[in-house]
């Protein structure tokens, strides 16, 4: 039995000392307590994932007040019964002596007092923070009605600006090819999950070019080192993908199980009168539907993992397409096409000591994925007629 803390603050601006001070006495290690910056109107939220994943039965869960769980109403309560009754783990608020899952005086009277107090708070939880949001609004249709200017003061537009807003709605770029760069697609979709980076067309044309030059004429010269190279270059990337694909699907197995069990411990507690059919509608609906997505994950990871391990590298396919085009001298977006399944851009780093900056950019081909001619390439028989 291990003690955990869960800790929340709505922004980084905001304070945790004080939650923190309040734990102090019950001597929590650091690795047991989770922390998010992140508003309490719903439980998708990091670090308290993180620590569900953690909370075995007979743990206890230490919290400063029912509002830093959450401050939906229904969803506190869900989270709650799921804590206490699916995991198994306890629950102290240290703001509300009586909701303290440990004490077991009282019975089913006790039970009864805890769970309505419960509710009572998470309800209040609530009700605070619409509160909250409705004094925001009220507030910033006052300053607005006083004439008030909101938020940053606007930057002077700069020179020739409408100009090219007038070129770009007519349909003019406005723009030479070589100002053209691609931004990442992540950055763009899923903020914080990558960090803002761009290269220019003419970059990426460049090194793509480069690289065809110098894969197709390394296979057109020497086809039999070419195919030793890329099954040894293959089967190193296959081995990894079965790797992470096997712990995938071990995972998504054993968290299948684990949901049957707790649908199953829900429809106990539903035909014991413990939770209501609304509830319980709720609580298995959402479950069924993780469950849902597992299983065509499953199916997709054992689909990958019978083709790989049945798979028969395809050189020779590239060989074809290497025979059909005679020196590539410029790019055409038919010779991408036939050669080019992806280009990856990742990251920039810097380089210790200076202030430069690699970026590294992997091209996967057609048939042979990422493979890479390497500088040293030991001398070979080529192909004889």
């Amino acid at each position: 039995m291990a003690n955990y803390a869960y800790v929340r603050v709505s922004t980084r601006e905001q304070n945790i000392d004080r939650q923190l001070a309040a734990l102090e006495p019950y001597n929590i290690p650091k690795r047991n307590i989770f922390c998010d910056y992140q508003s309490g109107k719903d439980f998708d939220r990091p670090a308290y994932r993180k620590m569900l994943k953690r909370l075995k039965a007979g743990d206890l869960l230490i919290i400063k007040s029912i509002d830093r769980l959450g401050r939906n109403y229904k969803d506190t309560l869900v989270e709650w019964q799921n804590i206490t009754k699916t995991i198994g783990a306890d629950v102290l608020v240290l703001d509300m002596e009586l909701l303290d899952t440990r004490q077991k005086e009282g019975g089913l009277a006790g039970m009864l007092i805890a769970d309505l107090v419960l509710q009572v708070m998470a309800y209040f939880a609530q009700t605070e923070r619409e509160a909250i949001r409705q004094r925001q609004a009220e507030g910033i249709a006052a300053a607005r009605a006083r004439g008030q200017q909101l938020g940053r003061k606007p930057l002077p537009l700069p020179e020739g600006f409408e100009e090219l807003c007038i070129r770009y709605r007519s349909g003019e770029r406005g723009w030479t090819h070589e100002q053209e760069y691609f931004v990442c697609a992540t950055y763009r979709k899923i903020k914080g999950r990558c960090s803002s980076h761009k290269i220019y067309n003419v970059q990426v044309e460049e090194i793509l070019l480069q690289r065809l030059q110098r894969i197709t004429a390394f296979a057109r010269d020497c086809e039999d080192g070419f195919v030793r190279m890329v099954m040894q270059q293959n089967e190193k990337d296959l081995n990894r993908q079965l790797r992470e694909s096997n712990l995938e699907l071990n995972k998504a197995e054993d968290r299948i199980r684990q949901l049957d069990t707790i649908i199953s411990r829900l429809y106990e507690d539903n035909v014991a009168g413990k939770i209501s059919d609304e509830r319980f509608a709720k609580m298995t609906a959402s479950y069924e539907e993780e469950q849902k997505s597992l299983e065509n994950r499953v199916l997709e990871l054992r689909s990958f993992i019978g083709d790989a391990k049945e798979q028969r590298l395809k050189a020779d396919s590239f060989l074809k397409m290497v025979r059909k085009y005679s020196e590539i001298t410029e790019l055409s977006a038919e010779i991408i096409r036939a050669f080019v399944e992806r280009i990856e851009v990742q990251t920039p780093e810097s380089v210790p000591g200076t202030r430069e900056r690699n970026q590294t950019i992997v091209i996967r081909w057609n048939f042979i994925g990422a493979v890479e001619i390497p500088d040293d390439i030991p001398e070979t028989r080529k192909k004889t007629a």
